[in-house]
């Protein structure tokens, strides 16, 4: 989350730095404005409401994307390079877990085992028709 904040902060000095440095304002110039608005308005989302919320089986990442995955139709679960990736059929979510406190990340395992999700798991889902 602090990352956000870094470099929305950081695409705003370049914003300032390239409208007071210049002979003349280009149209281009606003393009550092709106990335730095895009990452401190991610920050300041984050920070509201977390990085990540789990509700009725649900895993939604807290971020523009509105990236999510139900739980129950998780069909990989693995670790890579720091990431908790779960996929399903039609979705696919990456939790960093660097951007989570040890609390949370200890309830995010214990609430990938309520549905028997660890690292590795791979399972099928079957699909009942009419």
């Amino acid at each position: 989350m602090r990352s956000n904040l870094i470099f929305g902060l950081m695409w705003a000095i370049f914003f300032q730095i390239f409208i007071f440095t210049d002979d003349g304002i280009r149209w281009f110039h606003f393009g550092y404005l709106a990335v730095a608005a895009m990452y401190l308005g991610t920050y300041l989302y984050q920070r509201r409401y977390g990085y990540l919320t789990l509700e009725n089986g649900v895993l939604k990442l807290n971020d523009p994307r509105r990236k999510y995955i139900n739980l129950n139709e998780v069909t990989h679960f693995k670790y890579f390079a720091g990431d908790y990736i779960l996929e399903s059929e039609q979705h696919k979510v990456k939790v960093n877990n660097h951007l989570l406190d040890e609390a949370s990340l200890e309830l995010f395992k214990l609430e990938m085992m309520k549905y028997g999700l660890q690292p590795g798991t791979s399972r099928k889902i079957q699909v009942e028709s009419d």
